[in-house]
C-alpha cells in the first residue's frame, strides 16, 4: 500500500493510491451542502458513478478530490459535467497527481494556481497545472512580462488604426496561417503581408521568423497578466 492508502485506512477513508485535487468557482459563493454544491455533486455522481470523487466547498470554491484517476480522464469528465451548466460560468484548476499526504496539499495549491492563471489569461477550462508552464513563467516575473508587452505590443497599440495589434493576434491564434488570418480579418493576403512587415519594423521582431514570433507571442500572452494587475491596482 502507498502512504495515502495507509493514511486513508487509519482515518476510515477509502484506500487509494493517488489523488488529484480540483478547484472550481463560478459567480456564486459556494458553501458546503449549499444548492450549487449539491447540484454539482449529484451531477458528478450521475455521470461517473464508478469513480471515487469527494466534493466539498472551501472559501467559496468547489473542491473535488479524485481518487485513483488519471488526469486526462478527469479533465474529460469535468469538461462534460461543467460545460452544460451554462447558467453558471465555471473556471476550474486541476493540480498534479499526489501520492503522499503532503502532496495532496501541494495538489490543492497547484489547483488554486491553475485556477488563478486560467482566469487571468482567459484559458480554456478546466486548466491543468502541468500544462501552463509558459503562463506560470510569465506570472512569476512581472518585470519580464512588462518588458515583453512594452517591446512587442505597445508600438502596435500606439498606431491610430489599431489594425496591427489585431493582425498579430489573428496571426498567433491561427498558427501563422496567412490564408486563415486573411479570412478571419476579412482582408486580402497582401494586406496581411504588409501588416506583418510593419509589425517587424515597429517592434524589431518579425512574425515570419519563428524565433522572433516566439517573442511576440509571449508578449501577446503576457498582456492579460498586466491587465489583471492594472484592474487590481484600480480596484
Amino acid at each position: 500500500h502507498s502512504v495515502l492508502a495507509e493514511a486513508g485506512h487509519k482515518i476510515g477513508f477509502p484506500t487509494f493510491e493517488t489523488a488529484i485535487v480540483v478547484v472550481a468557482d463560478t459567480d456564486r459563493y459556494i458553501t458546503d451542502s449549499g444548492p450549487v454544491h449539491r447540484r454539482m455533486r449529484t451531477e458528478l455522481e450521475s455521470r461517473a458513478p464508478h469513480r471515487d470523487l469527494r466534493v466539498t466547498a472551501k472559501n467559496g470554491l468547489l473542491v473535488i478530490i479524485a481518487l485513483d484517476t488519471e488526469t486526462g480522464d478527469l479533465t474529460t469528465l469535468l469538461r462534460r459535467v461543467f460545460a452544460p451548466a451554462n447558467d453558471l460560468h465555471w473556471h476550474l484548476g486541476i493540480g498534479t497527481s499526489a501520492v503522499t499526504l503532503d502532496a495532496i496539499a501541494t495538489s490543492y495549491a497547484e489547483a488554486l494556481e491553475a485556477h488563478r492563471i486560467s482566469t487571468t489569461f482567459a484559458l480554456p477550462s478546466p486548466t491543468e497545472f502541468a500544462r501552463i508552464l509558459a503562463q506560470r513563467l510569465l506570472a512569476a516575473d512581472m518585470t519580464v512580462a512588462e518588458a515583453l508587452v512594452q517591446t512587442g505590443l505597445e508600438p502596435l497599440r500606439l498606431k491610430p488604426a489599431g489594425d496591427l495589434a489585431a493582425t498579430l493576434e489573428a496571426f498567433i491564434e491561427h498558427g501563422g496561417n496567412m490564408a486563415e488570418v486573411a479570412r478571419a480579418l476579412n482582408i486580402g493576403a497582401r494586406t496581411v503581408a504588409y501588416r506583418l512587415d510593419r509589425i517587424a519594423e515597429l517592434t524589431g521582431y518579425s512574425p515570419r521568423i519563428p524565433e522572433e514570433r516566439f517573442v511576440l507571442e509571449l508578449a501577446y500572452r503576457a498582456a492579460p497578466l498586466l491587465e489583471a494587475k492594472r484592474r487590481r491596482r484600480l480596484g
